[in-house]
């Protein structure tokens, strides 16, 4: 058998792990870089687990063979799931989001869910723009109000960095400006490295998480927003509906699901009526923000999402209409 045959058949055979591990699909790789993660998993996994190394096929089997190993497909998902993320990502629009979501909202806890939070750069950036607005706002800090924010991935070692608040110069360049590295972060001795201050990280909890699987019991059951952009880019699409449904059942009645803009038009538009006028208060949501009461099916048994009265005839005349930019 050749290379190009063999390179193929590991392709499959990995392409099938993802999918049925977590729902994801293989990312664009050459037949080399797969070949040496797959390599690199491999030895990871001798090392962690004091074990004789396995080949590649071995991992492979073993990941999703009648010998299923759940360490190796861990593992597999671990090495080959998406970790891109940056602070402040689409900076314009997530200020005008965060700011939206702070502003109307009154109760007493904002409570937020990043659901693909990688190495924890987006939790951090919403617990940021929520001290910078404390800062211009001395009444609202009497309030008492307060943010909770929960964040998770599937990744274990991504959740282990998050929770250290620990980045490189690379990762606080990405999104960071000096006003805010320098009031939000302390220079870890020796330099290079900068680590989150405790009253930054006290805003949240990170967990593992394989958004195939149920939510934690421990995640609240009416969310102001959960924040997943650039994430569905990377799920089947037959998957899609089920994660997406998982993430509204738990939204409170106006709260917000965040998508980047390029999936509001690919993999939400069939799950979401969107019109300005089923959102109350004048606000137009940017692109890729969809309110849970323009959502149009059902959770499958996780709690039927209702529809706002108000829709019922729009669906009817334009089951998916666009929203507005």
């Amino acid at each position: 058998m050749s290379g190009t045959q063999d390179a193929a058949r590991l392709r499959e055979a990995l392409a099938n792990v993802l999918k049925e591990g977590a729902g994801l699909t293989l990312p664009p790789l050459n037949d080399s870089v797969l070949v040496a993660r797959l390599r690199a998993a491999c030895a990871g996994f001798a090392g962690v687990h004091d074990r004789p190394s396995l080949s590649v096929q071995e991992m492979l089997a073993a990941a999703e063979g009648e010998r299923f190993d759940p360490t190796c497909r861990n593992l597999l998902l671990e090495t080959f799931s998406e970790k891109d993320t940056a602070f402040f990502r689409d900076k314009q629009r997530f200020a005008r989001i965060t700011d939206a979501l702070f502003a109307r909202n009154t109760k007493k806890t904002i409570t937020i869910w990043c659901a693909a939070c990688s190495t924890g750069q987006e939790a951090l950036s919403l617990a940021i723009a929520w001290h910078k607005r404390l800062q211009k706002d001395a009444a609202l800090e009497e309030t008492g109000r307060r943010l909770v924010v929960y964040a998770s991935d599937l990744s274990a070692r991504a959740v282990k960095q998050a929770r250290v608040g620990r980045y490189n110069n690379f990762d606080v360049q990405h999104g960071l400006n000096v006003h805010d590295l320098l009031g939000f972060f302390d220079e870890q001795q020796g330099g290079g490295f900068w680590k989150a201050k405790d009253f930054l990280l006290s805003h949240t909890t990170f967990f593992q998480h394989n958004l195939l699987h149920s939510p934690p019991s421990f995640l609240p059951r009416r969310l102001d927003a959960v924040f997943v952009p650039y994430t569905l880019k990377n799920f089947h699409a037959l998957c899609v509906e089920r994660v997406l449904a998982r993430m509204v059942a738990l939204l409170a009645p106006d709260g917000w699901l965040v998508l980047a803009p390029c999936e509001a038009e690919h993999d939400a538009s069939k799950l979401f009526a969107q019109r300005s006028s089923v959102f109350s208060s004048g606000f137009s949501l940017p692109t890729g923000v969809f309110s849970r009461r323009a959502f149009l099916l059902p959770d499958r048994g996780e709690g039927v999402v209702e529809l706002h009265p108000s829709q019922q005839e729009a669906i009817q005349t334009s089951p998916h209409p666009q929203e507005k930019p």
